[in-house]
């Protein structure tokens, strides 16, 4: 599970821009990568 908002499993039945569908890959990429406090943080807990 990824932290941050939750995302609906199902997406919407509309068509999404190939734009739009690269801005939101670049999105999910960015946001399955932990921030770096979130690390340091998990470092000092373990």
């Amino acid at each position: 599970m990824t932290i941050g908002p939750p995302q609906q499993l199902t997406p919407p039945p509309k068509i999404v821009p190939i734009k739009e569908q690269r801005k939101q890959k670049k999105q999910e990429i960015r946001d399955s990568k932990p921030p770096k406090e979130y690390t340091s943080t998990a470092r000092k807990l373990f």
